[in-house]
């Protein structure tokens, strides 16, 4: 029968053979084994590209080109060609307009009184 010391069941035998300096080394070797293994598995995350799609896909080297007028405009005197202004007349809900320099003046014609209304032209006769 063998006799077991509570040392020899809770120490290995290498325990007390191995030196500082030998221990040291050991836990050096674990330390970096560790930092490689960690780095394998657990990578960095590769760095952020933080350009908006605006700066991506549009801002290469774009080059306007200017097109020359073909005619004078004055801004403070003609009306904006837009598609209320060219179809003003075929657009149903648009009250009845005077003149075609302003289309989208209020025609007052149905709330004016009589009195004040006898000598002009009324709204429907008022040519196009």
């Amino acid at each position: 029968m063998k006799l077991i010391l509570i040392n020899d069941s809770l120490f290995p035998p290498s325990f007390f053979n191995d030196g500082q300096k030998q221990e040291l080394l050991r836990r050096e070797l674990y330390k970096t084994v560790s930092a490689q293994v960690d780095q394998e598995f657990h990578p960095p995350p590769p760095p952020m590209d933080y350009s908006s799609t605006t700066k991506a896909d549009f801002s290469k080297d774009f080059a306007p080109i200017r097109v020359p007028p073909t005619m004078e405009h004055s801004v403070d005197k003609e009306q904006p060609l837009t598609y209320w202004n060219t179809n003003h007349q075929r657009v149903t809900g648009v009250s009845q307009c005077c003149s075609d320099d302003s289309p989208f003046h209020k025609n007052a014609a149905f709330s004016t009184p009589i009195e004040h209304s006898l000598d002009k032209p009324r709204p429907h006769d008022i040519p196009a």
